[in-house]
């Protein structure tokens, strides 16, 4: 009688599909009539891209199998806006039992982008003094599926009296933008500023401390609308303003104009 060994057998194994960024288990049976399985193990197939997935077999118990596959981080093979699509990406898993006989099966994994949601590096607290803008500071928005056109940053306060929304001015149209703050008002105080980065479907926030500390010369505001005519006076003309609790004689004035509006601003 000769003795005919027979291989091991892989069953319920088939193509499967993850999203990008998620770990799959993928559990499946193994089998030897005439001995036992002793080992599992699984691989991407040499054409195609190890970059883009990790694989790892396993014997979990006597006929039980698994094989975990682990996609690289922002890898997928549908495509996005800064990924073409590829092929699916085929996995090789061996089986091999106690008298060293092998059986190999195979299956095709895709892996589905999904949408990353912005970020952008650490804005500092800001301060200034009353009336004084901050000096501008930039920072970087990052999207790793996103192209520069789909993303948008805009930034409020919480305290409109100190620093209104319109005087929180994000500059820039590229991957480093600019923010500066412009204080109204003659009182010092605090506000939280708060940027968000937008990818169109996913929203970033970044909260911002913004501290307004006390002019270093007096100040004084006038907060009535000063109109300025084309070939004429403004209105009204002059503007006045009430100084007081100043002692000796004043030197200088200097004079900003803040909230300025134009029909026609280009």
């Amino acid at each position: 009688l000769l003795n005919i060994w027979a291989a091991p057998t892989i069953s319920g194994l088939g193509d499967q599909t993850t999203d990008e960024d998620v770990n799959l288990a993928v559990n499946f049976t193994v089998a030897d009539w005439d001995g036992q399985v002793t080992n599992v193990v699984a691989y991407v197939d040499a054409e195609s891209d190890e970059d883009w997935v990790e694989a790892h077999g396993e014997l979990v118990s006597s006929g039980n199998a698994r094989v975990t596959l682990k996609p690289k981080e922002n890898k997928n093979t549908t495509g996005d806006p800064l990924t073409p699509a590829r092929d699916p990406i085929r996995i090789v898993v061996v089986a091999e039992d106690n008298e060293n006989f092998t059986t190999t099966n195979t299956f095709d994994l895709t892996i589905r982008a999904v949408n990353d949601a912005p970020s952008m590096t650490f804005i500092p607290k800001q301060a200034t003094l009353v009336g004084i803008p901050t000096d501008p500071e930039q920072f970087a928005i990052i999207d790793v599926d996103s192209p520069i056109t789909d993303l948008s940053v805009e930034a409020t306060s919480d305290n409109s009296k100190l620093l209104p929304d319109a005087n929180v001015v994000v500059s820039g149209n590229t991957y480093i933008r600019t923010l500066q703050l412009f204080p109204v008002g003659t009182q010092a105080g605090t506000a939280q500023v708060t940027v968000r980065v937008d990818d169109t479907e996913l929203t970033t926030p970044q909260i911002v401390d913004a501290t307004v500390g006390p002019p270093a010369s007096p100040l004084y505001f006038n907060s009535g609308t000063i109109t300025i005519n084309d070939g004429t006076t403004a209105t009204p003309y002059p503007s006045t303003l009430a100084v007081s609790g100043l002692v000796g004689n004043v030197t200088k004035v200097t004079v900003s104009l803040y909230d300025i509006t134009h029909p026609n601003p280009d």
